[in-house]
């Protein structure tokens, strides 16, 4: 698989990184060199440093060979117009970062469906829809007895290792699986040794326990 990247920053950084971990081969493309020469360095990506809206530097992404564009630079109308460029090249597969409704709406117009939303997803979601994982299809394959819970850490939660969750909330459930932790803007992964903050965001999977029938 081959994804071209537009927007070097955090988001575009570790999106990279995750793919890359996959065996995806990947393409950054960003005009501030300072943001190439960090990449450079922390990533395994070809950098291209230079404006993507231009259809030359697109040309030396090989962007016709892309088989995902993924637009996640800051600025809404740069990524609208580098994912119609792309959808002219014939790539396919289409994901970009868009925070103005007036923006999400054309872009929906145009057929990209796509769409990320910084404070309400991130890397993790975009490799997800990459590799084809989409949390809310696992969720509804037994959607009776799943529940899906966005917790704000408070109290004794606050200090706890983002792996013991299961322990300290299962309550009525067999099981509590811990998804990711939103802390401010960044999105951590449930790991040992990764404590829980006042104020994070713990999305979890909460699986209840079965009612027995009445004999």
């Amino acid at each position: 698989m081959y994804v071209v990247i537009v927007g070097g920053g955090d988001v575009g950084e570790a999106t990279a990184k995750r793919l890359e971990k996959h065996g995806v081969k990947v393409t950054i493309i960003d005009k501030d060199e300072k943001i190439c020469e960090h990449l450079i360095q922390v990533t395994r990506a070809n950098i291209i440093c230079g404006d993507a809206t231009n259809p030359r530097v697109l040309n030396e992404a090989n962007i016709d060979k892309a088989d995902y564009l993924i637009a996640v630079t800051g600025d809404d109308h740069t990524n609208l117009i580098v994912s119609i460029l792309a959808k002219k090249y014939g790539v396919k597969n289409i994901i970009l970062r868009i925070i103005h409704p007036v923006y999400e709406a054309t872009c929906r117009m145009l057929g990209l469906e796509n769409i990320v939303n910084p404070a309400e997803t991130t890397a993790v979601q975009i490799d997800a829809i990459v590799r084809g994982i989409k949390l809310i299809d696992l969720v509804s394959i037994a959607e009776k007895n799943i529940d899906v819970e966005e917790i704000e850490v408070k109290g004794e939660l606050v200090g706890l290792e983002s792996v013991e969750v299961d322990r300290k909330m299962k309550g009525s459930a067999d099981v509590v699986y811990p998804i990711m932790i939103i802390r401010k803007e960044e999105i951590l992964l449930p790991e040992p040794g990764l404590k829980l903050r006042e104020g994070d965001k713990l999305l979890v999977i909460r699986r209840r326990k079965r009612k027995l029938p009445i004999l």
